[in-house]
């Protein structure tokens, strides 16, 4: 089965083949999906992607989270009908509403990179990571920590009870095209 992005809220014309259940993550779908003209046919070209909507996790920022509330709730809540996950990216970076947060369908918050670089050195980025994802298990959501580049970050993260990390430490970020290699190359491995 071939997914096409392009297809998913007019992406880049990529299109990779799915030869088994991966995560997707779309990080300019959001505001693609905000371009058109009704949410009617956002939520209609998710639909008409082919994709199994729960593999898909689409990254929205705090700041497009407060732009048009009262159409920004109603859509978001329309596409994790559709069983897409949601996800805030680069949190506590931006202008963070905790009343908004509260009220938004997400499962998933990404701690902003710039508190990590300062881990261990700055106790105060220490104490914020430390507070959003209290705050992220307080609220039943899932902490991803962004920009993880040293080992020692991983273990403080990990003491913390921060389930997923991203960053350099895991490797590179790949084109479609080398993920696809990738993929490939290691299911012959398993």
């Amino acid at each position: 089965m071939a997914v096409s992005l392009i297809a998913i809220a007019g992406l880049s014309p990529v299109t990779a083949p799915i030869l088994f259940p991966v995560l997707l993550v779309a990080h300019n779908a959001f505001a693609a999906l905000q371009d058109v003209t009704s949410d009617a046919i956002a939520v209609e070209r998710l639909r008409n992607a082919g994709a199994d909507p729960s593999l898909l996790t689409m990254e929205l920022t705090e700041s497009a989270t407060l732009r048009e509330p009262e159409r920004i709730g109603p859509l978001l809540s329309d596409l994790r009908a559709l069983g897409l996950q949601l996800a805030i990216d680069d949190f506590g970076a931006g202008w963070s509403s905790l009343s908004r947060l509260r009220s938004l369908p997400v499962q998933i918050l990404k701690i902003d990179r710039s508190f990590l670089r300062e881990i261990p050195e700055n106790p105060e980025a220490g104490a914020i990571v430390r507070a959003i994802i209290a705050l992220s298990d307080a609220l039943g959501r899932t902490t991803v920590a962004e920009g993880v580049e040293l080992p020692v970050q991983q273990h403080f993260l990990a003491a913390q009870g921060c389930p997923l990390s991203q960053g350099r430490l895991f490797g590179d970020a790949l084109t479609p095209e080398a993920m696809t290699e990738r993929l490939l190359r290691e299911r012959t491995l398993i």
